[in-house]
């Protein structure tokens, strides 16, 4: 949503990460592996730290989108 939003808004989205160095990059949906990469770039999205896994198929907690919308805010937003 927030990479479709930068693409809306004409924000810079050639900042992408390497999403292979996590364990289970295999599990991210072909149609979102160009704007998880381009968040985990970003530092939107930055993976869990206790398993180092990005987790594309699970829960998003309330603290953790705020944190993407507070990220987006600092490292995105012109």
């Amino acid at each position: 949503m927030m990479y479709n939003y930068a693409k809306y808004k004409k924000y810079d989205l050639t900042k992408i990460s390497d999403l292979t160095e996590f364990p289970d990059a295999d599990t991210i949906s072909d149609w979102a592996e160009t704007a998880m990469s381009w968040a985990n770039g970003n530092g939107l999205i930055n993976g869990h730290e206790d398993s180092g896994r990005i987790d594309p198929q699970g829960s998003t907690t309330r603290a953790q989108a705020a944190s993407i919308l507070m990220n987006f805010d600092l490292n995105v937003a012109k």
